[in-house]
């Protein structure tokens, strides 16, 4: 005779929904270094995937739970979760990379590798973009694809650069226009 199959409550279930969802945006807001300055684009939008999809969901699921229908102001609820998610991100992230490059930070050149253009459709406008290499610490890192508005700098050009002794991933070209 096989047991029967228990049956989640819905307190568990909504507890275990709100713990996953706390977990998740707090790893969206303190997310570690290696996925944060990681060489693939795919691993570095992680963070963003989470507050763009998982989030807004487990809102409107734990909403919905708690209420026993689903209304449609409920995804309102989950869109005020993405962009309240996006705007603590940002800022936890911007200060402490402003933090670290404040503490640790090394002034050095960094020359541009690369520069492209992508088109807006929307402003119906070009966007030009540099790449950099700088040397730190005995290695050559590469710099992701900056904004450069004016068209400024060729391949070739010298820039100033201040990057993290400790983690030279985290930098910030000092672009002169």
């Amino acid at each position: 005779m096989e047991p029967k199959p228990r049956k989640i409550s819905s307190r568990h279930l909504k507890e275990g929904l709100l713990c996953m969802l706390i977990l998740l945006l707090a790893f969206s807001f303190f997310t570690p270094r290696f996925i944060e300055y990681a060489d693939s684009r795919f691993v570095r939008v992680i963070p963003g995937l989470i507050n763009l999809f998982i989030a807004p969901s487990l809102v409107v699921i734990i909403i919905k739970l708690n209420k026993g229908v689903f209304k449609a102001y409920f995804i309102l609820y989950g869109f005020l979760v993405y962009i309240g998610a996006m705007i603590v991100s940002a800022t936890i992230h911007y200060e402490a990379q402003s933090n670290e490059l404040a503490a640790n930070g090394v002034w050095g050149k960094a020359v541009v590798t690369d520069e492209k253009f992508t088109i807006s459709r929307i402003q119906n406008k070009i966007n030009w973009r540099i790449k950099c290499t700088f040397t730190a610490n005995n290695h050559r890192f590469e710099t992701f694809y900056e904004s450069d508005p004016k068209n400024t700098y060729k391949v070739g050009d010298t820039l100033e650069i201040l990057y993290s002794k400790d983690f030279p991933k985290m930098y910030r070209l000092k672009m002169v226009y």
